[in-house]
């Protein structure tokens, strides 16, 4: 039976959710019970793009260089802006939390933050982002 993944407090995040996470990702495919987890409906695809006047926004993945770990690199979820020409015009300086104001806006949150994982990560070098290949 896989081990009860239990809250975590602020003081200890970081280091439990590491152990969690290596425990997971040590677990072949087939020992991870995903049978509660239901579809996805394909119109919530639909949501991961989102628009402010005229400017589009949607959220990416960038790597950017670890501040407290040096020549390691570290991942997120950022919320991306872009001009009418589809150029990035802006960007968040740290990533993004998931939070909502009711359960249906959660999981729109939350598919259009897993839709980032499907696109080419964004590399941050200085002040401008640059698209992984």
């Amino acid at each position: 039976m896989p081990e009860q993944l239990i809250p975590l407090d602020k003081k200890h995040h970081a280091r439990k959710e590491q152990e969690q996470l290596a425990k997971l990702a040590s677990l072949p495919d087939e020992a991870v019970d995903i049978t509660d987890i239901p579809e996805a409906p394909a119109e919530n695809w639909n949501k991961t793009c989102r628009k402010v006047g005229k400017m589009v926004w949607n959220y990416r993945v960038i790597v950017r260089d670890n501040a407290t770990d040096p020549g390691k690199k570290v991942y997120g979820v950022h919320e991306v802006y872009y001009d009418e020409d589809g150029s990035i015009r802006h960007w968040t300086a740290d990533p993004v939390e998931a939070i909502a104001d009711s359960p249906d806006e959660m999981t729109d949150t939350l598919f259009a933050m897993l839709a980032a994982t499907e696109r080419h990560v964004l590399v941050e070098a200085g002040h401008t982002l640059v698209e992984a290949i």
